[in-house]
């Protein structure tokens, strides 16, 4: 099925106040795309961002402040979407997560009221964001797309980041079974599994900074993420098929890889960041407390 022209579409990215989905919301824009970003805040780059794109005159970009587990916010997008640019968007990306250092993650053990934040944010959420797109899309009897940010954390396992692996093990599972759903109405769900990406998120967090190792590591740009998205929406050839599943680990689009349902041989490189294991310092001393 055709993908999307993005050209006089709107979309609703999630977590765009900085990062890959601050990228792809530029990306949407430079394509004449209008974007709502829902996110608890913006960075100042992604202030800028909406700023400027005022005083051009061109597609609109709308700021909502959103807190993402809040699924009536949530269902508040779409009617601020259809006011601000009069009609259901034609794509929904619920890109916002959040990563795990482990004091503040499943070994920390600091979630406090009965679930985890951060499944709430990077499972739960994209997977009611699609749900409440889906209802709506239909009703305005539109073919929409749906884009999720899964991660090679998808492919692998660590006992440094479980919550956060587990949330993207979901994630891609949930894309690839969504698959099927263009048959049944029209839309297509798609995502991005990408390798390790110099955002915020990696790069700034003092629980995870100290893993990246700047002169071994391959960091990709947020902006190549953001071109992955792109191509997923356009689908020009029909080169990705709903339920699409893409790694995204270089830059060039012929080094993309979809990947399969069955018999995966898992990415090219899994030590993505190099003193990932530097963490387990920090497991240890949790463990030797509660111990004691």
């Amino acid at each position: 099925m055709p993908g999307l022209n993005l050209q006089g579409a709107s979309a609703i990215v999630t977590g765009a106040g900085s990062g890959i989905n601050l990228a792809f919301a530029r990306a949407l824009f430079e394509k004449g795309c209008n974007v709502l970003i829902a996110d608890i805040g913006l960075r100042p780059e992604a202030r800028e961002f909406v700023d400027s794109a005022a005083q051009k005159g061109g597609p609109k970009v709308v700021f909502e402040p959103t807190d993402v587990t809040d699924w009536s916010q949530l269902e508040k997008t779409f009617d601020i979407a259809k006011k601000q640019f009069g009609t259901v968007p034609d794509l929904v990306c619920p890109g916002a997560g959040i990563y795990e250092p482990p004091a503040s993650g499943f070994w920390g053990d600091i979630d406090s009221a009965s679930h985890y934040k951060l499944f709430d944010i990077n499972l739960v959420h994209p997977i009611k964001m699609t749900r409440i797109a889906i209802r709506h899309m239909l009703r305005a009897k539109k073919a929409g797309t749906i884009l999720h940010i899964a991660s090679v954390a998808a492919e692998t396992v660590s006992v440094i980041t479980p919550l956060y692996q587990a949330s993207k093990h979901g994630i891609g599972s949930f894309v690839m079974g969504m698959g099927a759903i263009e048959k049944i109405c029209g839309i297509r769900v798609l995502g991005v599994a990408p390798g390790a990406i110099a955002t915020p998120l990696l790069l700034e967090d003092p629980g995870v900074a100290g893993w990246v190792d700047p002169t071994k590591d391959k960091m990709l740009d947020p902006s190549v993420i953001a071109s992955a998205l792109v191509a997923l929406a356009e689908n020009v050839n029909d080169k990705y098929p709903p339920g699409t599943l893409l790694e995204v680990m270089d830059e060039t689009e012929d080094q993309w890889r979809i990947i399969p349902v069955f018999n995966n041989p898992g990415p090219a490189r899994t030590n993505l960041v190099s003193n990932k294991d530097s963490a387990l310092v920090t497991i240890q001393k949790i463990l030797k407390e509660e111990a004691e």
